[in-house]
């Protein structure tokens, strides 16, 4: 899985590697007598400085994991050129071999470190060839090259678990806001049927309302036309039958009790 943060922050930390090497080469210019032989420390601290700038300006986030091994061969160089110019003491030219592989094993996955032992080596020797150094000095490969290889292994093995176990957790995270965001919509959900059973109670009870007055309304009117009937029928039976407001009784009898067609 690609992560261009931690790829981002490998390369920030070689650019700072850089940095601290260019600054030390700056300063050693400082012990040296002569302008002459000032010059190789300086030349050598502006290429680590340039380096450094490169780097932290490179969009890192974009490149493949694989992409920081190419790192690992200049830093060598910048190594080997330390020691030519005579900037180390055989006893830090070890070290700065151990600081890349610290590197290696924050940056880089488990097996890289044993991947690099056969360039490593080589890269130890040479410089060592082209100043003339002791027998003891090549010895001591067989130590350096094996201690900077357990150290970035160690190093990337604790990496990779942590790497693991925040991956893993990342995943756990992602997976419980998918629960809670589809829970939160089966809660809205809900909470609109609710609304709108809410609004269909509302008009239901509404309905019911109009339905009781209507029917009160029209019990009324229905006394009414009852009163108006009966006082009909008792006019009716008190009037002569040749009484000519017979014949309204009649009609409203007729509209107060309508007969069926």
């Amino acid at each position: 899985m690609h992560h261009p943060q931690r790829t981002k922050a490998a390369v920030q930390r070689a650019a700072v590697l850089f940095l601290v090497s260019g600054l030390l080469a700056v300063l050693n210019s400082l012990r040296v007598a002569t302008g002459v032989q000032q010059v190789p420390f300086i030349a050598l601290g502006g290429l680590d400085l340039g380096i450094a700038a490169l780097l932290w300006l490179l969009p890192a986030g974009r490149w493949h994991i694989r992409a920081l091994w190419l790192l690992i061969p200049v830093a060598f160089v910048v190594i080997g050129l330390f020691e030519v110019i005579g900037v180390q003491t055989p006893y830090t030219y070890p070290i700065f071999f151990i600081v890349v592989f610290i590197w290696v094993g924050l940056s880089l996955p488990p097996r890289t470190a044993l991947l690099l032992t056969p360039l490593t080596a080589v890269a130890y020797a040479l410089p060592l060839l082209k100043v003339g150094a002791t027998p003891t000095a090549f010895e001591s490969i067989f130590v350096a090259v094996p201690v900077c290889v357990l150290i970035g292994e160690v190093i990337a093995r604790v990496v990779s678990q942590l790497h693991a176990a925040q991956d893993a957790l990342e995943q756990r995270v992602v997976e419980r806001t998918a629960q809670l965001q589809s829970a939160n919509a089966a809660l809205q959900h809900e909470l609109a049927e609710r609304k709108q059973l809410q609004a269909q109670f509302l008009q239901a009870q509404k309905l019911e309302g109009i339905g009781q007055l209507a029917g009160g309304i029209a019990h009324d009117f229905n006394n009414l036309l009852t009163a108006i009937s009966g006082y009909a029928d008792l006019m009716w039976d008190a009037l002569p039958h040749d009484q000519p407001m017979r014949s309204d009784l009649e009609e409203i009898q007729k509209a107060v009790i309508p007969h069926p067609t």
